[in-house]
Order: structure tokens, then sequence, then C-alpha cells
């Protein structure tokens, strides 16, 4: 990745934070707030996928480096976790980190979070040599995250087809392996292959490469059928806000500008929420949180009923 290259992915991050939403990302300033926002350090990245060449491996830190070797302003680290899925696209296995090598080009997905110039993935996917054959393999016209409808399937092959019923053209044909996650996003429970159903809304999660004409899928997600109650959140999964209001008996708080209602987002918090402090590093209760607190909220980024459920609260 050369340093324009860089720099203009660096701008889409800062514009994408600053136009993503009706309301400023980061609430007006306050007393403090300043030294908050230094520390944490993070900016916002529309582009949640990206691919590269590995240039340099920390083993000590479990990171890689990718971009121009010759220019370090070009590079970009990359951080692998125990969470993070390491894929090979030509054998099909799952990787280790110490099979990652110095010249492989590989594919990162994250959350798009850049945090003092690092990016933690959530996959990384060994793509093919340049000398091998790629008549096989090609980039998906789509990004890795798409929400569309089921419009075919087929339970020998264990593929679903999204898209338009009425132009094939316009369809994908998504692979189910074992390793793919089936879920729903009202309830916990399993689910599998079965419990697909053509007019089903789903998203689903890959790493946006096409193989023999399907894109494997990571995570399959179905979504609620009373469509007119689901609406897509106009923020991403990652938001930093003010508390405006605090409802102790519906367990919900609302965030954004107390003047104005319509720039205001209501998170609802359930018993699986997880509430931290950030400054005293300990974990929290509900009832810990106070009006005017800059806050943290991690979700699916879906608004159900006019609310967003938390998977994760960090008070700032």
């Amino acid at each position: 990745m050369n340093t324009k290259l860089l720099n203009t992915l660096k701008t889409l991050c800062v514009v994408g934070a600053l136009a993503a939403t009706s309301f400023s990302v980061i609430a007006a300033p306050v007393e403090g707030q300043t030294k908050v926002i230094k520390e944490k350090a993070a900016v916002v990245c529309n582009v949640g996928y990206i691919e590269d060449t590995i240039v340099k491996i920390d083993e000590k830190n479990k990171q890689v480096i990718v971009g121009d070797a010759e220019d370090k302003g070009a590079q970009i680290i990359i951080n692998v976790t125990k969470q993070t899925n390491i894929l090979s696209v030509k054998d099909k296995k799952v990787y280790t980190f110490s099979d990652l090598e110095v010249g492989q080009k590989i594919g990162i997905e994250s959350n798009g979070m850049m945090t003092n110039g690092q990016l933690t993935a959530f996959v990384l996917t060994v793509m093919e040599d340049e000398n091998e054959e790629e008549e096989n393999l090609a980039i998906c016209p789509v990004a890795g995250y798409i929400t569309d409808t089921i419009v075919g399937i087929d339970a020998d092959a264990q593929t679903i087809i999204l898209g338009d019923a009425t132009d094939k053209e316009a369809q994908i044909v998504v692979k189910v392996n074992e390793d793919t996650q089936i879920s729903h996003e009202l309830n916990k429970r399993a689910y599998t292959f079965a419990d697909f159903e053509v007019g089903q809304q789903v998203i689903l999660e890959s790493n946006g490469i096409m193989t023999n004409g399907q894109v494997t899928a990571f995570f399959l997600t179905i979504l609620d059928e009373q469509e007119e109650n689901l609406v897509t959140c106009p923020v991403a999964g990652y938001l930093t806000e003010q508390i405006a209001k605090i409802d102790k008996e519906a367990k919900t708080i609302t965030l954004g500008d107390k003047k104005d209602e319509e720039s205001q987002i209501i998170v609802k918090v359930t018993e699986n929420t997880k509430i931290t402090d950030a400054k005293n590093k300990k974990v929290v209760k509900f009832s810990d949180l106070k009006v005017c607190q800059t806050i943290s909220v991690e979700s699916n980024g879906m608004m159900i009923n006019g609310q967003v459920e938390a998977f994760e609260i960090t008070i700032q």
C-alpha cells in the first residue's frame, strides 16, 4: 500500500466519522472531555475490509505489519488476537499465527476502528500467490458485510442464494460450511442450515472473496420477519456519546443532545450487556451510569422498535 493510498484511507476514516450520523459522534465539549479523546486516540474507519502484503511479523506482540516495506508511513499494524480467525483461500483450512509469512498477501476483516495506528483483525485470509493460477478466484462484487433476501436454497450443496429472484445476475451464491455460525437477531439459541427459508432476510458476513462463483459465509444472521419494526441504525456498531437521560425501569439510556430529540438514540441494556469503567478498569452496574457521562457503546448497529441493544458499554 503506497503513501497516497494510506492517506486516502485515513481521510475516509475521518470523513466517515464526521458524516456517518445526523449528530456528532463525540458529544459537545464538556470539562475534561478533550483529555479523554486524546487518550482514546481512536479513529472511526469506513473500510472494514482491506487487502495488502505482509512486510513484517512481530511474534512477541502477535502483530503483522502490512503495506510498503520501504515506506513506514504507508504501513498499518494489524493486531492478531485469540479471537482472530486465520484462513487460507487455497487450502480452505484454518491457519495459525505461525503460518503467516512475510510476502504473503492477506485479506483483513476488522470493525474499521483504528487505534494508535493499529487495527484488530476479526479474520485474516491468506491469499493465493500471485504466480499461481487464479482463474477460480475473483473479488466478490459485494462488501464483506451485506443484508439481502434468500431467493433459493440447495440443501445438497449447502448453499443459499441471495438477491433478486427475477435477476440471476444480481444474485450471490453463499456457501455454508461446518464453520459457519448461524443465528437469529432476536434470540441466543443455535440455528442450523435447516432453519433457512426462502423469503427470509439475512445478514451475511464473509471475507468478500468469491471462489468458483461462491462466497463462503463466516456468519449468517436471520432478521426479524416483522420488518416494520426493523430499521438499520443510522450509526455504526460503535459510537461514543453523552448520556442525555436514563430510564431505570425500562433499563434504557438515551444518548445525544438533550435539546434535540431527533438526534437522540435509545440504547437498551440487558442482563448480557457488559458495563465497564475505563478509568478505574473495573466492571460496574447499570445503576452506576449517570446523566452527562460520556460512554462508548458497542452493538450490532441494528435498531428494533426505536432501540439499539448494547453488547458492551464503556464509561470514558
